[in-house]
């Protein structure tokens, strides 16, 4: 009897155990922040190549030395130094990148402001003309880009498919008219924009028609967007009771399309289904997968703020040090790397 307990037990046991294996815990990082190189130009933004360089840059604005700011991270984790092109009266507003090379697009004293990175340090490249200032970029693939740039007839988009060395003639955007706005494309061709006036857009064409898509009538701003597909995406969107993250499949294909960029007319896609939950101080968002994003901005102190979804719930990231609020993130499939003005932080998604 006492044989046939133990043995019992024992079953029992392994059955448990085999249970727990098959669950896997959640991990949830220590995070803790890293001091810029310098702290007389603020960082901007951060991007990283699908190879994981990663690097931050940003621009003071003035024309007083040093007008700009660029840092590379190594496979160690450790930050070095890495040389910006001088930048008058700059700001950074926008990255992407593809497999080896990243974009870094913003506005100066003559308009757009585009560099390029491929692993030995920031250099100019060419950008559409009449360009008023970049403010959003993103690759589909690794040569296959698009920017966002404001000009006098309103927001436009141009594309490239050498991975931004040339770029296509501009489309405009009706249906965007805020002062910022956020591009996310996942297929050469198809692209989704959102603004600071809570417009959401998408193109199936490379920009030539537009459909405007249906949002939450209490959307204020659009702060951030992933899109996976051409009906899939996640966004970080600043409502009537603040930030709210929010995700779709339901992006169906368009059954109205806005007129070819000549024309002013727009027209609404039926309504769309968002799930959302509530990130209170959330100011920029990143995905490395449709499941797996990052959300940063301020804590209720005024300190950094990390917020993991895991595509059923949001997680608080463990902080030893983030004394400042992040304001851009950005995340691979192995790495996401965050900054404030003065502080960088990064950890495994």
């Amino acid at each position: 009897m006492v044989r046939a307990l133990r043995m019992a037990t024992m079953l029992i046991a392994g059955a448990l155990a085999l249970g727990a294996c098959g669950t896997p815990a959640t991990v949830i990082p220590t995070l803790s922040g890293t001091p810029s190189i310098s702290i007389n130009v603020p960082l901007q933004t951060v991007a990283c190549t699908g190879l994981g360089s990663c690097l931050a840059a940003g621009a003071n604005g003035t024309s007083l030395s040093p007008t700009s700011v660029a840092q590379v991270r190594l496979p160690s984790g450790h930050w070095t130094p890495l040389v910006a092109p001088g930048a008058t009266y700059a700001t950074l507003d926008a990255s992407a990148c593809g497999r080896s090379t990243c974009l870094i697009g913003g506005r100066n004293s003559t308009g757009d402001l585009l560099w390029s990175y491929s692993g030995q340090g920031l250099l100019p490249v060419a950008n559409p003309a009449g360009g008023l200032g970049i403010g959003a970029l993103s690759c589909a693939s690794s040569t296959w880009c698009a920017l966002l740039d404001q000009s006098s007839s309103g927001w436009r988009l141009s594309t490239g498919s050498d991975a931004g060395t040339r770029w296509s003639a501009p489309h405009v955007v009706h249906g965007l008219s805020g002062s910022a706005v956020v591009l996310s494309c996942p297929e050469t061709g198809v692209c989704v924009a959102g603004d600071s006036s809570g417009h959401l857009v998408e193109t199936r064409n490379a920009g030539v028609s537009w459909s405007s898509l249906a949002v939450p009538s209490d959307w204020t701003s659009l702060l951030g967007l992933a899109c996976f597909s051409a009906i899939q995406c996640v966004a970080l969107a600043h409502s009537g009771a603040g930030p709210v993250l929010a995700s779709t499949t339901a992006l169906a294909t368009p059954t109205t399309t806005v007129a070819p960029s000549t024309s002013t007319t727009a027209t609404s896609t039926p309504a769309r289904s968002w799930s959302l939950r509530s990130v209170p101080g959330a100011r920029a968002l990143a995905c490395s997968k449709a499941n797996n994003c990052a959300v940063v901005g301020a804590d209720s102190a005024g300190a950094g703020l990390v917020e993991l979804w895991r595509g059923a719930a949001l997680i608080d990231a463990r902080v030893n040090y983030l004394p400042e609020p992040l304001g851009t993130v950005t995340c691979l499939g192995t790495l996401c790397v965050a900054a404030g003005t003065t502080t960088l932080v990064s950890w495994r998604p």
